[in-house]
Parts: C-alpha cells; sequence; structure tokens
C-alpha cells in the first residue's frame, strides 16, 4: 500500500503558479516592447509579484520607464506606502508624469494626501495640474470641511500652482458654504464670480428655497435674465418645487406651462413637482386630471410609484371610487404593482360605495 502522504494531491495555488511563470518570462533575452511588457503586468494576479516584477524588469536592457506602465501600476496598488515608494521611483528615474495621471491618483486619496500630491506635482515631477485636478482637490476639501485648508489651497498654492480658479471652483465652494448653512457668504460669493452659470443659480436657489426664502430664490431668476444667463430646465425644477412646497400650487403649474417661452422644455421631475404640490394641497381631483391628461400626454411622464398611492388613497378618502379606479388603471398601465394596502383602501371605498348605493335603492323603494 502506497504511503499515505502520497495519496494526497500536491496543489499549488493557480496565481502563484501563473505569476511564477511571468516572472520567469523576464528573465529570458529576448526583447520585450513596451505593450508586450503591460501584457505580462497586467496579467500577474498576486499584488504580492508586483516588486519581484518591477525589480526583474528594472535590470533588462530593453526596460524603458513609462506612464502607461505606471499607471498600470497604480491601478493595483491599494496601500499608501506602496504608492509612495512608486512616485519614489519615477522620481529616480525621472520619469515625466502628466496631469492625467495625477488625476487618477488623487481621486484614490483622503482629502489630506490629495492637497500633499497636488502640491508636490510641480517640484517633484515637473508637472503643473489642471484646474480639473485643482478642482478635485478642492471638492475633496470642501465636503470633508476643511475650511482652512480650503483658504491654503486658494490664497498661497494655487498661485505657485499656475492655476486660475475657474467657475466650477467658485460652484464648488458655492456649494459647500449652501450645505454649511452658510447664507450670507454663498450670496457674497456670487457677487465676486467673474461668470456664474445655470449651476451656480440653481445650487443658490435651491438652499433658498429649502430655507423659506423663495422670494430671493425668484430675485436670482431676475438676475439670470439680467446678466444674460439662460435658465435651464433644472432650474424651473428648483422653483416650482420651492413654490408648491409653500403651498403656492396653482403658481407652480403657471410655472411648469409657461417654461417652454423660455426656451426650456419640462421633464418628468417638473411634472413630479406639481404633482406633489397638488397632494400635499389635497387636491386629489386636480391631481387626478393631471395624472391621466397632463403626465399621460406624452410616454416618460409618469408619477412615482408613492404619488400614485397617495393620490388613489385620496381620491378613495374622498369618496370618488371611479375617479379612483381610473387611476390605478393608469397606474398599472405603467407598470407599477399595487401593494395590499392600496388594493385595500379601494376595496373599502367599493364596500361603502355599493353602501351607499344599497340604502339609496331601499329608500326609494319605501
Amino acid at each position: 500500500m502506497p504511503p499515505h502522504h502520497l495519496l494526497k494531491p500536491h496543489h499549488h495555488p493557480l496565481s502563484t503558479t501563473t505569476d511564477h511563470h511571468l516572472l520567469r518570462r523576464l528573465d529570458h533575452h529576448d526583447w520585450l516592447s513596451p505593450t508586450e511588457t503591460l501584457t505580462l503586468f497586467s496579467n500577474l494576479t498576486d499584488p504580492k509579484s508586483i516588486p519581484p516584477f518591477l525589480s526583474k524588469l528594472s535590470l533588462r536592457n530593453d526596460y524603458r520607464p513609462s506612464e502607461p506602465l505606471y499607471t498600470a501600476i497604480l491601478s493595483r496598488l491599494r496601500d499608501h506606502p506602496s504608492i509612495d515608494s512608486l512616485l519614489l521611483r519615477a522620481r529616480r528615474e525621472r520619469l515625466p508624469l502628466s496631469d492625467p495621471f495625477f488625476h487618477k491618483l488623487i481621486k484614490t486619496q483622503s482629502p489630506d494626501r490629495a492637497l500633499h500630491t497636488l502640491s508636490r506635482m510641480p517640484s517633484d515631477f515637473h508637472c503643473f495640474p489642471s484646474v480639473k485636478t485643482f478642482n478635485l482637490v478642492l471638492a475633496a476639501l470642501v465636503s470633508a470641511r476643511r475650511y482652512d485648508s480650503v483658504r491654503a489651497l486658494l490664497c498661497a498654492l494655487a498661485p505657485r500652482l499656475g492655476v486660475t480658479p475657474d467657475t466650477c471652483s467658485f460652484n464648488i465652494l458655492i456649494k459647500g458654504l449652501c450645505a454649511s448653512d452658510r447664507r450670507d457668504d454663498a450670496l457674497a460669493l456670487l457677487d465676486e464670480m467673474p461668470k456664474p452659470n445655470r449651476v451656480t443659480y440653481a445650487t443658490l436657489m435651491h438652499f433658498l428655497c429649502a430655507r423659506g426664502e423663495v422670494a430671493e430664490s425668484f430675485a436670482l431668476l431676475q438676475r439670470m435674465e439680467r446678466e444674460r444667463c439662460e435658465p435651464d430646465t433644472v432650474v424651473f425644477n428648483v422653483l416650482i418645487s420651492g413654490v408648491c412646497k409653500r403651498g403656492r400650487v396653482d403658481e407652480a403649474m403657471g410655472m411648469l406651462r409657461g417654461m417652454m417661452r423660455w426656451g426650456c422644455r419640462p421633464n418628468s421631475d417638473s411634472y413630479q413637482a406639481v404633482l406633489c404640490g397638488l397632494i400635499g394641497a389635497r387636491r386629489f381631483g386636480e391631481a387626478k386630471v393631471f395624472v391621466v391628461e397632463e403626465m399621460g400626454r406624452e410616454r416618460g411622464r409618469r408619477p412615482s410609484f408613492k404619488a400614485y398611492e397617495l393620490v388613489v388613497a385620496g381620491l378613495c378618502g374622498e369618496g370618488r371610487v371611479g375617479d379612483a379606479e381610473v387611476v390605478l388603471r393608469r397606474m398599472v398601465r405603467d407598470g407599477f404593482v399595487p401593494r395590499w394596502g392600496t388594493w385595500r383602501v379601494m376595496i373599502k371605498c367599493l364596500c361603502l360605495d355599493m353602501k351607499s348605493c344599497s340604502s339609496e335603492l331601499y329608500s326609494v323603494s319605501e
């Protein structure tokens, strides 16, 4: 009988075996093109194989450091020490790295490390960041509410990096100020902007409407008109939603129908905002007409599942079972499956309606 240990299969992990063959391939003396080198690297399965791969590769006569190779390596690294080692190696090899490389790197970093990387780009890698990469770091710092770092980035670092903040930079700052409820600072920054755009105004309008300052939002709309910044559908949706939340549904419906005069086509969000306003005002009969006639006129305009449920429940609460049935049929036609709660409301309303009819028939028969 053979020894017991010989019966056990000897398995090598597939990843280790594959990487071993790839590493041995670098020991051959045949010429490797940059494309072949990239292919070999992309076939590595274990991140632990990356250091020996680079070590063997750098000893070859045909090795030429390139940004595509470093980008591929960067996509496989996860820990900060390994990334720092890669950047140190690039400096040692005097490899010119481009702004897109650093943009990819910064997207994976924390706000503090992103700021550190951005500040090193010109001095260590002779690469000046684009305003797009600058804004990426700015957005990360604003989201983290690192306002001291934001101030340092804008006042001290931006001139050294050769970056002039653009409209997107200001929009990032305004969004951060709104998130921190710094109303006056946000509006003051608007006055400093060279050329605000629709995103600028939509952000401020949404913030002001949420605070109940609808009149101030309309003042911004007038300012847009004066500055020849044409509003888009998003701007109108913000205003429509804002007036609906204040109970001014008729005004919202007027804005919806007047959007075309501004060259804006209402979308599903526009109609949904008005419908929610009608529901909130408990104007369920008008909501039914709005769903069937206004929203049913074009494909793609359909209420949300929740809005359908609320309209059906509201109509049933008013004893309008026929109208509720019309809305329910429209709901099913739009691909929604009513929940048991909706059916229960309908059945209860139908039973009450039948009971009422029976009482009327009984009184007539007497």
